[in-house]
Order: structure tokens, then C-alpha cells, then sequence
């Protein structure tokens, strides 16, 4: 599961802007404002084609395992495969439900405050992933293992090993690399918001 981050550069741009504002006079609030609005905008495009994404795949897998389930003998993998992909759609659907839109007539507080709860529920989205979106499909595959007879060198070992270290590297580049990704830029759109006290001091 590819999960798509603002690049870093974007924050500290941000960042920059309220240095410089600092220095050479007032904030400007609403420009900020409507930058970081911007900034959260994209971010929620972004997780929305790549939930399209993850859905588009979902539909492929469910239209194969129902003409899969047309044979008797292989309905019993059909319909478990049908559960797995069923499963990951609807967790990764009710993940994001709950995400309130921007409201137009915030102020760059509570943009800022959206642009950080979004951040934290993708950590959060991340970090559990062997479970929703790893362990599933592995189930599945170890199914497959057990009831399909292997024809290749190896027999069900080779499958299971080649199965497993597959589903932990899906969940290191999701919890380990994307994690780390989404805390480094978290980290600096945090800093955003440290860089307006002092100029708001000085105001």
C-alpha cells in the first residue's frame, strides 16, 4: 500500500514565511491561513485518490474471486478472498469517514490544527496496518498454501516463506519508512505554529 506525503520542502517554505514575516513586520495572518488551508486541501487529495486507488484494486479482486466462486471447487478460497478484500475496503472507508472538513471561515489556528489531526490519524492509519491491511490478505495466502497443491521447487515451504517475508515488508514500509516519513513532516508543520508566538508578541 503506497501511502502519498506532502513533500517536506513544503513546511519549511511555510516555515520560512513566518520567519521572514517575523522579521520584516506584522503577520500576515490570512495569507498564512490561506496557504496552510491549501496545504490540507491537497493533503485530503491526495488520500482521497489514493483510497480510489486502493478501492479501483479492491473491485479487480472482488469481480475475480466471484467468477473464481463459480467453480465448486475453488468457492471455498473465492469467498474467503471475498471477506479479506471486503475487510481492508470497509476498515479503510470507516478510517476516513470521520474526517471533518475545512471550515472556510476558520482562523490559521484552526487550519493548523486540521492540517495536524490529519497527520495524526494517517500515523495512526500506518501503525496498525499488519492488522488491516497485512494480515488479511496473508490469511488468505496461507490458505491458498494449505489447500492448493504446490507444483513449484520447494513445495508449501517455499510459499510460506516467500508469503511472509512479502507481508513483512509490506508492513516495514508502511509502519517503519511511511511512519517516520509522516512524523518528519508532521514535525514541521508543528513548527509552524511555534513560529507565530514570537511574531505575535511583538504585534
Amino acid at each position: 500500500m503506497k501511502f502519498d506525503q506532502e513533500p517536506i520542502d513544503q513546511e519549511k517554505e511555510l516555515i520560512q514565511m513566518w520567519q521572514e514575516s517575523s522579521l520584516s513586520g506584522p503577520i500576515n495572518s490570512g495569507q498564512l491561513a490561506r496557504e496552510i488551508a491549501a496545504k490540507v486541501e491537497r493533503f485530503d487529495r491526495k488520500i482521497l485518490w489514493r483510497n480510489r486507488r486502493e478501492y479501483a484494486a479492491g473491485v479487480v479482486l472482488i469481480v475475480w474471486f466471484l467468477w473464481l466462486s463459480l467453480d465448486p471447487v475453488r468457492r471455498p478460497l473465492a469467498m474467503a478472498g471475498l471477506v479479506a478484500a471486503g475487510f481492508v475496503m470497509i476498515f479503510l472507508w470507516r478510517s476516513h469517514r470521520g474526517t471533518p472538513p475545512l471550515d472556510a471561515a476558520a482562523d490559521v489556528r484552526s487550519y493548523h490544527a486540521a492540517l495536524l489531526d490529519r497527520y495524526d490519524r494517517q500515523i495512526r492509519l500506518l501503525r496498525r496496518v499488519r492488522y488491516w491491511y497485512v494480515l488479511p490478505p496473508y490469511l488468505w495466502m496461507l490458505l491458498v498454501i494449505v489447500l492448493v497443491p504446490s507444483r513449484f521447487p520447494g513445495g508449501r515451504i517455499s510459499h510460506f516463506l516467500v508469503a511472509t517475508l512479502f507481508a513483512a515488508f509490506v508492513a516495514w514500509l508502511n509502519e517503519g519508512y511511511g511512519v517516520r516519513k509522516l512524523r518528519a513532516s508532521r514535525r514541521n508543520a508543528e513548527a509552524l505554529l511555534q513560529e507565530e508566538e514570537p511574531g505575535e508578541r511583538e504585534q
